[in-house]
């Protein structure tokens, strides 16, 4: 089943509440997902790196902080944000190419060509039509 059809894990949900009904704290709550909209691209992007030390699997809380880094112009952002929570991931975890693939824009981007490359052959390898 490509990995698109797949139900992503995924933090808290919009409404502002925790599933116990509990004021929601984490990077999808209110205060974190309205902090792009006032300019705040740092302290989103902060919040949703601190999400994924818990959540290493959230695949949207990854992409929307890797967009995030790209935005800010943060290459270390790039390359860091994903290699922190790759050693949680392998090769059976769905979306796993995808993840290097982020990876690879990283590397590249803070001039690591080599790794970079291997990175993006790695991904490719595992799954063409992902990357």
């Amino acid at each position: 089943m490509p990995v698109a059809f797949r139900r992503p894990q995924v933090g808290l949900p919009l409404n502002g509440t925790a599933p116990d009904g509990s004021p929601a704290s984490g990077p999808t709550s209110t205060p974190t997902v309205a902090a792009p909209l006032r300019s705040e691209w740092t302290t989103a992007a902060i919040a949703l790196d601190r999400h994924n030390a818990d959540h290493p699997h959230d695949v949207v809380a990854l992409q929307s902080g890797h967009l995030m880094d790209f935005y800010r112009a943060s290459s270390r952002g790039l390359r860091d944000r994903i290699a922190r929570v790759l050693p949680k991931w392998s090769a059976e975890t769905p979306g796993y190419s995808i993840l290097l693939g982020m990876h690879a824009f990283g590397l590249e981007e803070t001039g690591d060509f080599g790794r970079a490359e291997e990175a993006g052959r790695r991904a490719l390898d595992l799954q063409p039509l992902d990357c």
